[in-house]
């Protein structure tokens, strides 16, 4: 069943609804520690009672904002909330100290993480979709004439000052109670409605949204589920703002039921429908829906890049440079997903389900590298989730040093890159023992909006002539991912932090010896990890090993990996790149060229700020993870 309606204002499909449930979640937290605060003033906890800090008055405007003004007369905390007061209630009774590690690590948090959330949240708001340009609903995240900075400054010399003050048993304690922070914030967290139909907006393009859901009883259908249920799933997206698009595949015969269901919601949603019919009904057999992905490459290296993977796509599922499929090749057999990258014309050729856009045949000297970059950049901040980083410099180096090619060319360079590529695509077209989807990429590597750049890692890397004498059991490679010089992006992960790493294995690998090659990562004095990320690493293991372009450099192996993982030490990449950038532009060179095909010289200059303010963004990550453990680490106490 479809249905189409025209209500510009369907809650569940903007970010705005996610927001608003965020904010009822932690209001009532936040208005505990404020109470608890004032009530406790006269005892050290009163010190972290900082001018500027309070937000109960912020939240309450925001839910009216997002909520209506009656909001309060319907609202009752849910059972995660209640929770959580009840263990705050418990901690203030009988020991009051404990509350300083929910004080620190929440408004920290507004701080840090929250600076990051209202630019995103302002950005949307700039989009047409999401209506007129408003500062209103974003209370919660702006402390007016109070300087950010000076905020986080006077909350950790707070924080010292009494943990200086406190004896080892309590130190302890405090440092246990952080965990349970951590727990609980996730607890309520996940309760969030409608998180992931809020989510799709940014997957599209022009934001109209498509539905599914399977049920053997359609008498329980109701579209409204679509909107409120995990089993709600992207399959399409097309039309325009006004039109929500749900689509159910039902049992024969039960169109009169789910009619009844759809008008339900319309009704009680209260939503404008237009004069055009708005219900139409097919009766289908419940079958698989299969995904299909389509790959667009723009500008020479796109381009480049992308005869490099769709080369080694047909190699790795038998299929010639011609689309056609050799009789030995039984694709049904063994390869069920091969159309997730293929569609198969009538005349059973194989065709790539890919878009190509380049303006230039020729390959560039690079000259102009930095304004490319830090534009690209700049762009890929607003319009993607997440953009895998390589650098042309660290991966020529990779295959002078493991490979032994003295000048390696830009083929050699895309073909180590498509290694990459296949090895993250792999779960959607191969059978593994722990498959990541390509949005669990997203989730475990970005835990804020902006901080989207993962670092890209191969190994092993290794030449025909070398590969008898190299080590490629799964603690070698693995070890080699961490290594500074396999960085696909010239930058030291040693000088870093860690947020998270995606681990994706292909071949001839067991989970035991990825949980002990793991395990030896993590004693490694030199892999560090953000303090408030305790799990850090998520696994992928394909059965399909690794394929090797014919008469290329690198050696047909049993077993590789990939390792994709989300590092502050990228600041360092832009640190060099905003040099190379000021440098050039601060002499205006080469800047007519880009004014001759329409752009304007304030581009530059907007791009390049948005680039500093990543660059400080990952930054504040590292300094706000050091302060913590400094406040937080016992031998500080």
């Amino acid at each position: 069943m479809e249905f189409l309606a025209t209500d510009p204002e369907v809650p569940a499909l903007s970010d705005n609804s996610v927001w608003a449930d965020g904010l009822l979640v932690f209001y009532e937290i936040f208005r505990y520690l404020e109470e608890a605060m004032s009530r406790l003033r006269h005892t050290p906890i009163g010190l972290l009672n900082i001018e500027g800090l309070d937000r109960t008055e912020a939240f309450e405007k925001d839910l009216t904002f997002y909520l209506g003004n009656d909001w309060k007369k319907t609202y009752a905390p849910r059972e995660s909330v209640v929770q959580y007061l009840i263990h705050l209630k418990k901690l203030e009774q009988s020991d009051p100290n404990m509350l300083m590690a929910y004080i620190y690590h929440l408004y920290m948090g507004l701080l840090s993480g929250g600076q990051i959330l209202r630019k995103k949240m302002t950005l949307m708001q700039k989009i047409p979709f999401y209506g007129p340009i408003t500062e209103d609903g974003n209370a919660v995240t702006d402390f007016g004439d109070f300087p950010i900075a000076k905020l986080k400054r006077e909350l950790k010399d707070a924080m010292n000052f009494v943990a200086d003050n406190l004896d080892e048993e309590t130190k302890e304690k405090l440092i246990s109670e952080s965990k349970t922070v951590f727990v609980l914030n996730n607890t309520i967290i996940k309760s969030v409605k409608r998180t992931a139909a809020a989510m799709i907006p940014k997957l599209s393009t022009n934001n109209s949204v498509v539905f599914t859901k399977e049920a053997s009883d359609a008498s329980s259908l109701c579209p409204i589920e679509a909107f409120t249920t995990p089993v709600a799933r992207t399959l399409s997206i097309s039309g325009s703002r006004q039109q929500v698009a749900v689509i159910y595949t039902v049992p024969d015969g039960s169109c009169d039921i789910v009619q009844e269901a759809a008008e339900r919601f319309i009704n009680t949603a209260k939503l404008k429908i237009s004069k055009a019919p708005w219900i139409r009904i097919s009766e289908k057999n419940p079958g698989v829906v299969k995904r299909e992905c389509i790959s667009m490459h723009v500008g020479q290296a796109g381009v480049q890049i992308g005869n490099a993977c769709w080369e080694l796509y047909c190699l790795e599922h038998g299929i010639e440079s011609d689309g056609s499929v050799p009789p030995d090749k039984v694709l049904g057999d063994t390869d069920n997903c091969f159309n997730t990258f293929f569609y198969e014309t009538d005349c059973g050729r194989m065709v790539p389900r890919a878009i190509m856009v380049d303006l230039e045949p020729t390959v560039s000297t690079a000259v102009v590298e930095p304004y490319n970059a830090v534009l690209s950049t700049h762009t890929t901040l607003s319009n993607s989730d997440c953009a895998f980083i390589v650098d042309n410099e660290a991966i020529y180096n990779i295959c002078r040093r493991k490979l032994g090619i003295e000048r390696p060319s830009y083929a050699h360079l895309n073909r180590l890159i498509s290694q990459v590529v296949s090895s993250i695509t792999a779960s959607l077209r191969f059978d593994g023992a722990l498959n990541v989807d390509l949005t669990e990429f997203q989730t475990n590597l970005v835990p804020y909006p902006r901080i989207h750049f993962p670092l890209a890692t191969y190994s092993p890397v290794v030449s025909i002539d070398r590969c008898v004498h190299e080590g490629l059991s799964v603690a070698e490679i693995t070890a080699e991912c961490f290594e500074p010089c396999n960085q696909m992006v010239k930058c030291n992960p040693q000088n870093g932090k860690y947020m998270a790493c995606c681990l994706l294995y292909r071949g001839d690998v067991v989970p035991k010896d990825v949980n002990a090659a793991i395990a030896t990562m993590k004693t490694r004095a030199g892999i560090r990890f953000v303090d408030w990320c305790p799990t850090g690493f998520k696994v992928g293991i394909n059965y399909q090993p690794p394929t090797v372009v014919p008469g290329g450099d690198l050696a047909r192996v049993q077993r590789a990996v990939s390792m994709l993982s989300n590092t502050t030490a990228i600041s360092e990449a832009w640190s060099r790149l905003n040099n190379k950038f000021d440098l050039m532009f601060n002499k205006r060179a080469f800047v007519h060229w880009y004014l001759g095909e329409g752009m304007e010289e304030e581009e530059f200059a907007e791009a390049r700020e948005d680039l500093a303010a990543l660059e400080r963004d990952y930054e504040e990550v590292d300094i706000d993870s050091d302060a913590l453990s400094t406040a937080l680490a016992a031998d500080e106490f």
